[in-house]
């Protein structure tokens, strides 16, 4: 028999002390160790706190949770995170984790198949489901009308929901009135971009994790100026370890200054040098990153161009679609989301990001 929810009134959500690491907060929970690649800081405490929360004995009160923001401030590792900890720790337990524009090709499928029941008891059988970037239903009314009854049943089964998306769900109107009601039931937290503090400790885990000399003036330069995403962060350094290795010198505030000057200087690349540099790194011709190929390395280079062109220039998500063969914009959008949240941990994809844009920064 499956165990409900409690059904008293859910207590305030009461974050780490302040001063307190919040990622050695989470990693120090039971189960949570997977959670470790998340850098959070104090202003993130809340949303580790919640992530956290869903292992112990007070995630039941927080459901579904909602983990809101920007792109490249942490959701999409946090929730696999949550996944890998809960498959660790609750192996009997089955978890599903789905982005939600999959999530709305399967509902197509089982409807046009007459298997929604079928689908549907599948889902249900999970203890926990985690759905991406959940503002991407937009404009799909039969996904969301499933997704509505879904959160019902989950819950009343005793399943945890889990949702990302880039703004609060009472706010994002395209999405349809009772899907926004029942996401925004549970518990709504921003995980916002890294502050000074936490942007330090990004550069010095990813210096460390790259055998990079990198000086504390360098570090302390690196973070007051670039004031992104991770994804951002670990791109500059990269651009920096390329630069240094070759005359095997450490990372030096000068190096971060000469950075800085040339990325102020330089003009905006065109699609098509950004086509021609990323072909060339990966040793491909240049058409058939416009090609319909599904290569796995024809795919790589065309998620990296892509998220270049969102990145140096000031170009449309259609505009990038029309160029890398009539591609429409949540193509783009997927790709671009996808480089982003590799960034941080993947060295051959934060490799070629780096390689390419130097070579783009030194065309220019």
């Amino acid at each position: 028999m499956v165990d409900r929810f409690p059904t008293t009134a859910s207590p305030p959500l009461v974050p780490p002390p302040a001063g307190e690491k919040v990622a050695e907060h989470v990693v120090n929970s039971p189960g949570q160790t997977v959670l470790r690649s998340f850098v959070g800081g104090q202003e993130n405490r809340l949303a580790a706190h919640a992530v956290s929360s869903i292992f112990q004995h007070t995630g039941y009160h927080y459901n579904p949770l909602v983990l809101c923001g920007p792109i490249g401030v942490g959701k999409s590792r946090l929730a696999r995170g949550i996944v890998e900890a809960w498959q660790s720790t609750h192996a009997n337990e089955p978890a599903h984790m789905l982005p939600a524009v999959d999530f709305a090709r399967l509902v197509g499928r089982a409807r046009r198949g007459s298997t929604v029941p079928q689908w549907r008891r599948q889902l249900l059988a999970a203890r926990l489901l985690v759905l991406e970037d959940v503002e991407r239903l937009a404009g799909r009314e039969a996904a969301q009308r499933e997704l509505a009854q879904l959160v019902d049943e989950l819950l009343d089964a005793g399943g945890l929901l889990v949702v990302t998306c880039k703004e609060q769900p009472a706010h994002c109107r395209p999405l349809a009135a009772t899907l926004r009601s029942r996401l925004s039931s549970g518990l709504v937290v921003k995980v916002s971009p890294p502050d000074r503090s936490s942007r330090l400790d990004i550069l010095r885990r990813s210096a460390a994790a790259r055998s990079v000399t990198l000086t504390d003036s360098a570090a302390e330069l690196l973070a007051a100026e670039i004031r992104g995403s991770a994804g951002d962060l670990v791109g500059a350094l990269l651009e920096l370890e390329t630069t240094c290795k070759n005359k095997n010198r450490p990372i030096s505030s000068a190096a971060v200054r000469r950075l800085l000057n040339r990325r102020a200087e330089s003009t905006q690349p065109s699609l098509s040098q950004i086509i021609t540099a990323t072909a060339r790194y990966f040793s491909l011709p240049a058409a058939v990153l416009q090609s319909p190929s599904r290569r796995l390395t024809v795919v790589a280079a065309r998620g990296v161009a892509m998220y270049l062109a969102r990145e140096l220039t000031d170009l449309s998500l259609n505009q990038i679609g029309r160029a890398f063969g009539r591609r429409d914009h949540t193509t783009v959008l997927h790709n671009c989301r996808k480089i982003a949240h590799l960034l941080p941990s993947d060295r051959e994809v934060a490799a070629a990001v780096a390689a390419v844009r130097s070579r783009l920064a030194e065309k220019s």
